[in-house]
């Protein structure tokens, strides 16, 4: 979680407008995760697909933590009974918002989970900065005919608003 906000302040750090390409953030901070949870033992290639766009730092930092969480779980669980994997992160931008997946190709999840019930302290920080801070929503499925776990982050267009996007000029009739 230090390293994810550490990446995000170093890429703002060089912004001039609070503003940053997500991808300069995602990127990054995949490869910390890489370093620090990929072993000889147990090697995880992780992928990073498609484009997130410009987001305002409020957003860029919110998900970065919650990225950063969703790829520690899926190493945690996906191949605790696997020697490896692949673990993608997809980013997906339109008129909507924004959408983040986390996809791999472990063991999925267990018969009759959910995510009321899947109250471990990681799921807790997504769902509670997806639904809280970015009036998102979050989804974790079993890939439908084949193994793995999606999890999958919708943030509608309007908390992609950065500070001045909102201001206009008054309207006189």
């Amino acid at each position: 979680r230090i390293a994810a906000i550490a990446v995000v302040h170093e890429t703002l750090a060089q912004s001039t407008d609070g503003e940053v390409a997500f991808d300069e953030i995602v990127r990054p901070l995949v490869a910390v995760v890489e370093d620090g949870l990929s072993s000889p033992l147990r090697p995880v290639e992780f992928l990073v697909e498609g484009d997130a766009g410009v987001l305002p730092a409020r957003v860029t930092t919110t998900l970065a933590v919650v990225v950063t969480e969703l790829l520690q779980n899926a190493v945690e669980h996906a191949f605790s009974n696997k020697n490896g994997g692949r673990v993608s992160v997809v980013l997906g931008r339109d008129a909507d918002g924004l959408r983040v997946r986390v996809l791999d190709d472990g063991t999925g999840l267990p018969p009759g989970f959910t995510m009321e019930e899947g109250a471990g302290l990681g799921l807790t920080i997504v769902r509670t900065f997806v639904e809280g801070e970015l009036n998102g929503s979050v989804e974790l499925r079993t890939v439908a005919d084949a193994l793995g776990t999606i999890a999958e982050i919708l943030v509608p267009a309007e908390s992609l608003l950065g500070v001045w996007d909102a201001a206009q000029e008054p309207v006189t009739g």
